[in-house]
């Protein structure tokens, strides 16, 4: 729909826009929102576990080292906790005491 309005003597054209929305939109907003929440709460699992214990990603983001150093420290005797859940997890103290006695 066309309007003309005057603004300090200037006739101006201006147009109103109606756009088709699914009725639905809120929904699909929020559903978008919680699977993308979700994706990202995935991402920090595999890093932090809880304030001091990490996964592997975590523990070498946590050293400053790779994954595969991370193995290398296990087989030179940096303890792993393994949960019920399959998951192994290390713990900051022991990062930190392994790189002072070993490196």
């Amino acid at each position: 729909m066309k309007e003309e309005k005057k603004k300090e003597g200037v006739n101006m054209d201006t147009f109103q826009v109606e756009i088709p929305v699914p009725s639905n939109l809120e929904e699909q907003v929020s559903e978008m929102v919680l699977k993308t929440t979700s994706n990202i709460l995935d991402k920090l699992q595999d890093r932090v576990v809880s304030p001091g214990w990490y996964r592997r990603e975590g523990a070498a983001l946590y050293a400053g080292v790779s994954e595969s150093t991370i193995s290398e420290w296990v087989k030179r005797g940096l303890p792993q906790h393994p949960m019920s859940t399959g998951v192994i997890l290390y713990s900051k103290d022991d990062i930190d005491n392994f790189i002072k006695s070993h490196l």
